[in-house]
């Protein structure tokens, strides 16, 4: 009875050694001391992030770069709250601010899109306007982006540390996804990015013809875009592992914000078409739900059941723990173990949610 599950729980621990491998060979860079000349067009989307605004604003005024050399779009997507007014009160650097009015499918991707059609500089950057930015960001990109044959550059992203189970959790599931990311950019095959802390070149981006063929997709713009600039440009995306470009940003504070938030990047899931991106997700799924299966099996086989969630937890520590070498999140042993047991029941609520076929996030609802 235990050969299922054995099987599949081996197959993830394969990924996992795979994940490891290919992560390591991405080295940690320092691009600080690198003369600046690259021209950046940071573009922001954001809607109703008062609360937010004020933290992002002030990271952009203390960055560490000619203010002739970058600029800052923002783009409201019809805002309820008084997010243009705390920009327009506190940015000192040189900035547009525009908007969207109309209510469509996509509304991030129409503000990125507006706002790459107004850039002036050559080097686009995309953030969220929940993010705040280290000093050194844009140096770092100047550095990277001088490496021949690069059109875009992933950079890395961290959730801020708090002393609570739902933000440890999240933690720790947003450093596997920052490992699976390394893992694709070193193997040539690079399936997932995060619009948090991500650089392309306008140039590029118009090659590719945008988000043209997935703009009736809600969420995305990323992942799909880094898709596209995979099968036109293969071997020309980089991975950005420097400490001085990791951009911060908010954990959901509660289990219905994160539950949505989930369904959100799920209901992509279906529509990528890499078969990498498809793959793993079927390992993953198969190799956690063997551990539910497992708690049926437990009270026939204890020893075995034991040393399959043994092999389980400690794979999955050693690529948290590999992976946080470079993010230095405070990560807490009594919350890694409490996640591994609850995380195959977290994805069982998500594959259920995604049944309902709508979602709500920023007050609108989609379907998924």
């Amino acid at each position: 009875m235990l050969e299922i599950p054995a099987f599949f729980i081996g197959l993830y621990i394969l990924l996992i050694i795979w994940v490891i491998f290919e992560m390591t060979k991405i080295k940690t860079e320092n691009f600080d001391k690198i003369p600046p000349a690259k021209k950046f067009s940071i573009l922001i989307p954001f809607r109703n992030e008062e609360k937010n605004l004020k933290k992002l604003v002030d990271s952009l005024n203390h960055l560490n770069y000619p203010s002739s050399l970058f600029e800052v779009i923002f783009i409201n997507d019809r805002s309820t709250d008084q997010g243009e007014k705390i920009i327009h009160q506190n940015i000192h650097v040189p900035y547009q601010l525009i908007s969207i009015r109309k209510k469509n499918t996509s509304p991030k991707k129409e503000a990125l899109e507006k706002g790459i059609n107004l850039a002036k500089f050559p080097y686009i950057i995309t953030t969220d306007a929940d993010c705040i930015l280290p000093e050194n960001w844009l140096m770092e990109y100047n550095g990277k982006w001088r490496e021949k044959n690069t059109k875009m550059i992933l950079g890395p992203v961290k959730y801020s540390d708090k002393p609570s189970f739902i933000n440890q959790f999240q933690i720790l599931e947003f450093l596997s996804l920052q490992a699976f990311t390394m893992a694709g950019v070193a193997c040539g095959n690079p399936f997932l990015s995060n619009g948090a802390n991500l650089s392309f070149l306008k140039k590029a981006f118009q090659q590719v013809d945008g988000y043209t063929g997935n703009k009736h997709i809600v969420s995305g713009d990323d992942v799909f875009l880094t898709e596209k600039f995979r099968k036109n440009f293969p071997g020309e995306i980089k991975f950005l592992k420097s400490p001085g470009a990791i951009v911060n940003t908010h954990a959901q504070p509660d289990r219905k914000n994160l539950f949505q938030q989930k369904i959100r990047w799920a209901s992509k899931s279906s529509k990528i078409k890499n078969p990498m991106n498809q793959l793993m997700g079927f390992v993953i799924l198969t190799g956690n739900f063997s551990l539910l299966y497992l708690f049926f099996l437990l009270p026939f086989s204890p020893l075995s059941v034991f040393i399959l969630f043994f092999l389980k937890i400690l794979f999955d520590w050693l690529l948290v723990s590999k992976t946080n070498n470079f993010y230095q999140n405070h990560l807490k042993t009594k919350y890694f173990l409490l996640t591994e047991l609850t995380y195959p029941f977290y994805l069982l609520w998500i594959v259920w949610g995604m049944k309902k076929k709508n979602y709500t996030w920023k007050g609108n609802k989609y379907n998924t």
